[in-house]
């Protein structure tokens, strides 16, 4: 079986004995190592891949079926490590960001937003650096800005990258106040080129959104999407 062949791979090429672990923690189970854990009944603890997503895995499993190899979905299916994952001892998950009812056994609630502002600021600006942010003084209550989270469109439902620019130029001009600045952040799996829509500042696509506060240094009057989970948190 082709699966079990993939999930060998891991064995032979691992630089070490990874049993010989006191404690295991994944982010994003549904990458192959959460299959080869699950496969192997080794315990784990795991973060959800993105705000909200442990209760409504929806377009998570979308995300899967339109760029997973079918081995990899495959495994996920058989091993259920969206959400079920026999043995993940423990989910860290945030609680305000889940938009439906779900299980508390085995979560602990982890609001990152929420630890970073508790930190004092040289210890949160040293986090920070690590995703590759340089932080700006956040502005004050006078001082608001729009933002508009991209979404694949041309990647996951294949329309044209002339027609997705289009679709967020038309948001901005619908829903975002002119006086205020506009930031756009594509997805990191979007390609399209935003530099044409000159009125946006463009942010870099692997920030993180749930980091931007700290990349643009003014706090969002309003955020808009056609597919975010960022914006639940």
């Amino acid at each position: 079986h082709y699966a079990k062949k993939f999930l060998l791979s891991y064995d032979e090429k691992f630089p070490f004995n990874i049993t010989s672990f006191s404690k295991i923690i994944v982010h994003n189970t549904a990458m192959p190592l959460g299959s080869y854990l699950e496969s192997r009944n080794i315990h784990y603890e795991a973060f959800e891949d993105a705000g909200g997503i442990f209760s409504v895995p929806l377009l998570l499993k979308e995300n899967i079926e339109k760029t997973y190899p079918k081995v990899e979905q495959w495994l996920i299916e058989h091993y259920k490590v969206l959400n079920e994952a026999p043995n993940c001892n423990k989910w860290y998950i945030n609680y305000s960001a889940q938009k439906s009812k779900f299980k508390y056994e085995k979560t602990e609630d982890f609001n990152p937003i929420v630890l970073l502002d508790k930190m004092s600021v040289v210890n949160r600006n040293k986090i920070l650096r690590i995703f590759g942010i340089i932080t700006q003084e956040v502005s004050g209550k006078d001082q608001r800005a729009n933002l508009i989270l991209t979404y694949p469109l041309s990647v996951r439902l294949g329309i044209q990258q002339d027609e997705q620019r289009l679709i967020y130029a038309t948001l901005a001009d619908l829903f975002l106040k002119d006086e205020q600045p506009i930031y756009l952040k594509p997805h990191p799996d979007d390609h399209v080129n935003y530099e044409l829509l000159t009125n946006m500042n463009i942010v870099p696509p692997l920030v993180l959104s749930e980091l931007l506060k700290y990349e643009v240094g003014v706090p969002f009057y309003c955020a808009i999407s056609a597919v975010s989970t960022a914006l639940n948190s």
